[in-house]
């Protein structure tokens, strides 16, 4: 399971992403949604470490959190779309 440094890659090019839409003067709802990314995947490495830890107890619950991480960003995806589309 360790792929907490995984996360953090993903983290970064999410950052990056943001500044570089940020450069380019996009929206702001659009540069947030990749800061929100770059949050999520930080927070995600945090707790892959820390289940890490646990064993077989910490793999069942990173799949919940894995899960749980999956749908708050699709709904918020959802959103920032709905309110791209309707503004």
């Amino acid at each position: 399971m360790k792929k907490w440094y995984f996360w953090i890659i993903l983290a970064g090019v999410w950052a990056i992403a943001a500044v570089v839409n940020a450069v380019d003067g996009r929206n702001f709802f659009v540069i947030g949604y990749n800061l929100f990314a770059a949050v999520v995947f930080i927070l995600l490495a945090v707790f892959q470490c820390i289940c890490d830890q646990k064993g077989d107890k910490g793999k069942k619950i990173m799949r919940y959190i894995y899960f749980g991480t999956l749908i708050i960003v699709l709904i918020l995806l959802g959103a920032v779309l709905l309110f791209k589309f309707l503004s």
